[in-house]
């Protein structure tokens, strides 16, 4: 699913979803509703269905520019990179702690390791 979302709607030979839908869904629309000075401060932005991360997000790990996903009540998060084609997807059932922001953190590091 993640991956027809990195492909602007296609999945193989299909497209199942118009690349309009697929920009505006990992889009930061509420973008808007902060000030400039106020963007800085954010971890996150949302579109009309991913949120999109900002640096902010995973503790310091250099987060692609475009990277996308969702988390879940309970810990999980699903994201991708489009700068670097990957889809993480990590399941856990940890609710109250921040798990899911150290397996990207995690995920970027090695991102960043192997392009050295």
């Amino acid at each position: 699913f993640m991956n027809i979302f990195l492909n602007h709607g296609k999945h193989e030979d299909f497209q199942l979803l118009s690349p309009l839908t697929t920009r505006l869904a990992i889009s930061p629309l509420t973008l808007s509703v902060y000030s400039p000075v106020e963007w800085k401060e954010q971890s996150r932005f949302y579109g009309l269905h991913w949120t999109q991360y900002t640096e902010r997000w995973a503790s310091g790990a250099p987060v692609s520019p475009g990277t996308f996903g969702h988390g879940g009540s309970d810990g999980t998060l699903a994201f991708a990179d489009p700068q670097n084609n990957l889809i993480a997807l990590y399941f856990t059932q940890s609710r109250g702690n921040n798990t899911r922001s150290r397996f990207m953190q995690m995920v970027f590091e090695l991102v960043a390791e192997s392009g050295k």
